[in-house]
């Protein structure tokens, strides 16, 4: 009996994590790490697909990297839907075994990868084919928290192009971010825009600055909501009338100001009301002036729009354009477009659409109303709560607020010092 007892004493039961109600497990997620989250997700594919649902962890999106020879795996996950909490972690392919001082192994399937080193939100590991390790790591993770992929292309890195589309992750992206820098002129490209886009599904964004000399099919690209192409001499202007995007950009192309003129007459004509920005690569040396006979062309009036257009697809300070210098129409359902010539950085026509005549105004109360936010709810943690401040959330909520104030700081630096605020 006493054998019996000491046996008992002598074997630790085991805590049961997933055993937990819903609830309370969900609680336990929140306190986790987003590593600590895909460390978990190793143990079995199939319980952390159950597990996830009920605890309300989902991915929100998926970013994979194939920049230079080792790619680089990063996945943002909230839980619940609206405003959530968010983490995220990070999987990083490194040159060789001498450059982490780890031992660690984890085995996805029947694929080894040594020498892990969690870092902060990030696992750095060793594989001896980072493109194959790469997609066995985004399977799994792709299968555990599906989300969409934006995918980011160096066409000089990658070693086996047709090898990766093969993949069924890899075959639909979001958003897909596709380029080639000829480093040597013997350099031969594996694909041009057309084969990659045969063989990758793009739902929303593409940025493509790779070389297409043939004509491409209009119907992989048409509907996009924004659109990047280095190489386009090969539309026809029928083919860039079909163009059914938000923005834009056609770094290359045979179009003179006739053709840009017949482009802006077009929109004119049409009831079309999703285009923001059309933009147009343009040679500095070259006039611009647009046909005047057809559509009645007007000097800025700042009783009609502001003098800044904002172009929401630009995430620095040229995302504000400076529009006092341009000519608009204003078409019969009374939206109104700007054209103009800018020369800074590079030299661009521009096709500007004013969904919102005074974006500046809208944007500094929307930004003002996210720092109120913020500050309710520090004052909510601070003031209305009878039990102790959880730290974490405090921590969290007041790390919020400081990235916010911090944006809008930046933001209203862009407007602050104009005379007229009510022109800008």
């Amino acid at each position: 009996m006493s054998a019996r007892v000491q046996s008992s004493q002598k074997m630790p039961s085991r805590f049961r994590i997933f055993e937990l109600p819903d609830v309370v497990l969900k609680d336990v997620f929140q306190n986790f790490e987003g590593v600590e989250i895909l460390d978990l997700s190793f143990t079995s594919t199939r319980l952390m697909r159950r597990v996830f649902r009920s605890v309300g962890l989902r991915a929100v999106s998926h970013t994979v990297k194939f920049e230079d020879a080792y790619p680089l795996i990063s996945t943002i996950v909230k839980f619940g839907s609206g405003k959530g909490s968010e983490t995220s972690f990070v999987w990083k392919f490194v040159e060789g075994k001498k450059s982490i001082n780890s031992d660690k192994v984890r085995k996805v399937e029947c694929h080894r990868f040594d020498n892990c080193f969690t870092k902060g939100n990030t696992i750095f590991c060793h594989y001896h084919n980072p493109e194959l390790g790469a997609t066995v790591i985004f399977n799994h993770i792709f299968n555990c928290l599906p989300a969409p992929l934006n995918l980011h292309l160096k066409l000089n890195s990658i070693k086996n192009l047709h090898a990766l589309f093969l993949n069924d992750c890899f075959s639909t992206c979001e958003k897909l971010d596709v380029w080639y820098v000829e480093q040597d002129e013997n350099d031969e490209l594996v694909e041009d825009l057309t084969g990659i886009l045969e063989m990758v599904d793009v739902k929303k964004e593409l940025r493509a600055l790779v070389p297409q000399q043939c004509e491409m099919d209009i119907e992989k690209i048409r509907d996009l909501e924004v659109l990047t192409i280095q190489d386009a001499e090969w539309m026809s202007l029928p083919a860039l009338y079909s163009l059914n995007c938000r923005f834009g950009s056609l770094l290359n192309h045979k179009f003179g100001q006739f053709d840009i003129s017949a482009f802006a007459e077009n929109w004119y004509n049409s009831t079309d009301r999703k285009l923001v920005k059309m933009q147009f690569g343009w040679n500095e040396y070259r006039r611009f002036s647009p046909m005047i006979d057809n559509l009645n062309w007007k000097e800025w009036d700042p009783k009609i729009r502001s003098r800044y257009f904002h172009d929401s697809s630009e995430r620095s300070n040229s995302s504000r354009i400076d529009c006092s210098k341009g000519l608009d129409i204003t078409r019969p359902d009374g939206l109104t477009a700007t054209i103009l010539k800018q020369d800074a950085f590079d030299c661009n026509i521009l096709f500007l659409v004013w969904h919102d005549i005074h974006p500046e105004t809208t944007r500094l109360a929307v930004l003002s109303e996210k720092l109120n936010l913020q500050n309710k709810k520090l004052a909510s943690i601070l003031g209305n709560r009878k039990e102790r401040v959880v730290k974490k959330e405090f921590r969290d909520t007041f790390t919020e607020a400081l990235a916010k104030k911090t944006e809008i700081t930046e933001e209203i630096k862009l407007w602050v010092d104009t005379e007229d605020i009510n022109a800008c």
